[in-house]
């Protein structure tokens, strides 16, 4: 049997609109082709899909009940091209992010969120790292990245400082020293 996903796809729109000049209109070809498409997929199936008159299309009995898998297997071969795009992306699709404590609850989110804005094909793991030990974990290769405090640069890698942050003291107002 030599059926192609164009046939199916024709068949599935036939289907839907029961009328081959709309499903052609939709499917952007003539609908002397879809009508060819509907012959060979009939004569390769063995079965009379549709029903046909100057005035009507109509399924089958064969056609109401192989419609389904037909849809079914466009599905399929929409999902399979889908992940074949994915896969062969040529950036970067998964990122190891190391973090430190303080890191992972302040920033983190803040980075998480702007790279799925910009980069939605990216996943992101994030491996949490003691404080101090961020600079290790990229050398190890742990981490493709690392957010941190205490970081020491390495060779073959560059620090940026990507924010800062205010820095408080308190004292009660009931202490001697606040009187001054």
């Amino acid at each position: 049997m030599d059926l192609t996903l164009r046939q199916t796809e024709f068949f599935s729109m036939v289907a839907q609109e029961l009328h081959f000049g709309r499903a052609a209109e939709r499917l952007y070809v003539s609908q002397s082709v879809v009508s060819q498409e509907i012959r060979r997929l009939e004569k390769n199936l063995g079965v009379q899909l549709f029903d046909r008159s100057t005035r009507s299309v109509r399924l089958t009995p064969a056609g109401s009940q192989l419609v389904d898998a037909a849809r079914t297997l466009n599905d399929a071969a929409d999902n399979l091209a889908a992940v074949a795009r994915r896969l062969s992306d040529q950036r970067m699709t998964r990122l190891r992010l190391g973090a430190s404590p303080s890191a992972m609850d302040d920033c983190v989110p803040r980075v998480l969120r702007e790279a799925e804005t910009r980069f939605p094909s990216l996943q992101i793991e994030e491996i949490p790292v003691e404080t101090g030990e961020v600079s290790e974990a990229i050398i190890a290769g742990t981490s493709d990245v690392g957010i941190g405090r205490f970081l020491d640069p390495a060779v073959g890698y560059r620090i940026e400082t990507i924010g800062t942050e205010p820095l408080f003291a308190a004292l009660s107002a009931a202490h001697p020293l606040a009187q001054d």
